[in-house]
């Protein structure tokens, strides 16, 4: 692995070969993505430029929308950044989102597949284009990832700072074309939905110049997370380099499933069902029939990540597939909501697996919930109950009377599957 100071070497020959700026914007993670070491990489290039560049900071939060706490959790992930630096982004602010162009339905039915079809304005954060900017700086973790295929590149720019509508198609076109058949593959439909809005921006001539800097993470044996590389440039080489060393080094295949899977989610990352979900969606390859996957969330203590997708989680549930798109037949809101159609799709079991949720407010959660069908589609039970039964296990595959366990400490570095599963 690369030391800390070798990824900044990097960086500062990336630095070196650029012409001088004026003004600069990182485009970087919120704190759920903290082990992507972009919060380093992010804070090292202001200090390195601000004494002769004003420079700029946006966290790409989608469709997140942070409350106080969250808020707390970036600025330590970027603590040597001053909020002053600060410009946030709203994807459902029509006044700060800046057109690109329209996606138009018949290339929209070619990349689902046939699946679907309506045009797809591509928006983005209107400061990204408007705020004359010489360089932009867009940092992240290459990964795999359950809507795009592999996490970062152009995602960072047309989701993390993207508008609503685009966000929910990228998200309901990977659901169409079933989670199993994106997560971990490089050229999935949604990058190529990423690909068309890259192109139509590029025609655009006051989209900015944008440097892609991207590491690929991993945790050793010891438990430590380090960087297996880091990769800059302005090109989709960059990402392809990247992603085919995540998928050597992050993706774990094991010869037989797991009869039990038990994921600790960090309390300050993952608080709401929308995230902690990666516990789901990076597992579920890797589960037996008929296993469960054990869910330790201390932090959970809300549905979604906004006040719709928790309307609607609490609605619904967890359904199923054909569930979901039966929702989708009769209910308006959801049809101006498909990212969360999309999610219900992505977290739901379809009844191959369980899924056992440990929180310290599972009834608090449950009294948030008005189930169309009667349930959630998982079992919530107090933090107590899981460590009584799992705080002395560690991380690793172990049996368990003759059942195969495997324990992971955080999803978001990688993905479990079996060397059978798709």
């Amino acid at each position: 692995m690369l030391s800390d100071s070798e990824v900044f070497k990097k960086v500062d020959t990336l630095l070196s070969d650029l012409s001088p700026m004026r003004r600069v914007l990182l485009l970087a993670p919120d704190a759920t993505r903290s082990s992507s070491f972009a919060g380093e990489i992010a804070s090292y290039i202001y200090h390195k430029l601000i004494d002769r560049t004003d420079v700029h900071l946006t966290p790409t939060v989608g469709t997140h929308e942070p409350d106080e706490k969250d808020w707390r959790s970036i600025r330590e992930m970027y603590r040597d950044i001053p909020e002053s630096a600060y410009k946030l982004h709203e994807h459902d602010e029509v006044a700060g989102l800046y057109d690109l162009g329209v996606l138009p339905d018949d290339e929209i039915l070619r990349i689902s597949g046939g699946e679907f079809a309506a045009p797809v304005p591509v928006q983005v954060n209107r400061n990204l284009v408007e705020g004359n900017y010489d360089q932009v700086f867009s940092i992240g973790q290459v990964v795999p990832h359950e809507v795009m295929g592999f996490a970062n590149y152009d995602k960072n720019v047309f989701i993390g700072a993207g508008g609503k509508n685009f966000i929910d198609t990228s998200h309901w076109i990977s659901a169409l074309c079933g989670i199993d058949n994106v997560l971990g593959k490089i050229d999935s439909a949604p990058r190529q939905l990423l690909d068309a809005a890259s192109a139509l921006a590029k025609r655009d001539p006051r989209f900015p110049s944008v440097h892609y800097l991207l590491t690929v993470r991993g945790q050793s044996s010891a438990g430590d997370i380090g960087t297996h590389d880091f990769f800059c440039g302005t090109s989709k080489e960059t990402f392809y380099r990247a992603a085919k060393l995540s998928l050597r080094e992050n993706c774990h295949a094991s010869n037989q499933p797991y009869q039990q899977v038990i994921v600790r989610l960090n309390e300050k990352k993952y608080r709401s069902f929308w995230l902690s979900n990666k516990a789901i969606y990076r597992t579920r390859r890797a589960i037996a029939t008929g296993g469960t996957i054990h869910v330790i969330a201390p932090g959970l203590d809300r549905l979604g990540e906004n006040e719709i997708q928790s309307k609607l989680i609490g609605k619904y549930g967890y359904c199923g597939t054909q569930g979901v798109k039966q929702i989708l037949q009769i209910d308006p809101e959801m049809q101006a909501n498909v990212g969360v159609a999309a999610h219900l799709i992505h977290g739901s079991t379809e009844n191959r697996f369980h899924v056992r949720y440990y929180t310290h407010h599972s009834s608090e959660l449950l009294s948030a919930c008005r189930f169309a069908d009667g349930q959630l589609g998982y079992s919530l039970e107090d933090i107590e109950t899981a460590h009584e039964r799992f705080s002395e296990l560690t991380v690793g595959e172990s049996f368990n009377a003759d059942q195969r366990r495997l324990v992971i400490d955080d999803p978001g570095l990688g993905l479990w599957i079996t060397k059978a599963s798709p």
